[in-house]
């Protein structure tokens, strides 16, 4: 073998090591990718799953979170809270309510301040009317906590670039939904400890100012502006104005015969 083709053979071996390697490298990154791809599936599968057990609570305590899913509360639909008897109408509201006030005000009383005042609760039927208030609470709370937690994946998700923001926009009208609704807000002065910064970060500032008269639409873009502002996200400030564009597009708005 001459000079030549030693340096050759040398050089050609140096060349295939390399090229294994970088083979190597190559396969290494897109089995990665496919890794995470497949890990983002099945950590937004998962969120899907949450959701359709939530929506099987909701449906199942349909006729309690009903009455707190109102932009204000509607004291008249608690006519069976306030007498679990079997009275439905409003002026079965009158015991209660000369009680403790609004039924706002009641369901924001200490349970045992409330149990340890005997002139308040001296009688059976107005233990009876607190407890069934008190009931009705407890699954509404715990409704506003498992929509809470799915809240808090989907932005932590979103954050993290795990979802999609054109998957996330599909999340961020169903926080608006919520925030309108008065249990919610009622609820979160005290649920909002357990959740993160950035999930607090969306609902601090609309709860506490909260004006039940504003234009929906005006509302609904600020909020949309908000997140998009929090999450960086031009797809979702674009989020309502594409809705009305397609609305316009295929005359939605227009009754239908």
């Amino acid at each position: 073998m001459g000079p030549f083709s030693a340096f050759v053979f040398a050089h050609l071996a140096d060349f295939l090591t390399f090229s294994g390697i970088l083979f190597a490298v190559i396969s290494f990154v897109a089995q990665s990718r496919r890794a995470l791809a497949v890990q983002k599936i099945d950590l937004y599968q998962g969120l899907e799953t949450s959701s359709i057990e939530l929506f099987k609570f909701e449906a199942e305590h349909a006729r309690v979170l009903e009455k707190f899913q109102d932009i204000e509360i509607d004291e008249r639909k608690f006519a069976d809270a306030t007498d679990p008897d079997g009275g439905k109408t409003a002026e079965n509201f009158g015991a209660l309510q000369a009680r403790f006030g609004s039924m706002k005000e009641f369901a924001k009383r200490d349970f045992r301040r409330v149990e340890s005042d005997r002139a308040e609760l001296q009688d059976d039927r107005t233990r009876r009317q607190f407890e069934e208030y008190e009931r009705q609470r407890l699954i509404t709370r715990k409704f506003y906590e498992q929509t809470l937690n799915l809240f808090e994946m989907a932005t932590r998700f979103r954050n993290k670039r795990i979802i999609e923001p054109e998957v996330f926009g599909s999340w961020v009208i169903w926080f608006y939904d919520t925030l309108v609704q008065w249990g919610f807000r009622d609820h979160w002065p005290e649920l909002r400890q357990n959740y993160t910064p950035d999930l607090r970060a969306v609902f601090n500032g609309f709860v506490s100012e909260f004006n039940p008269e504003e234009d929906i639409d005006e509302r609904k873009h600020r909020f949309f502006g908000h997140v998009a502002n929090l999450t960086h996200c031009q797809v979702i400030r674009n989020w309502l104005r594409k809705l009305d564009e397609e609305k316009r597009q295929f005359h939605f708005d227009e009754p239908r015969v």
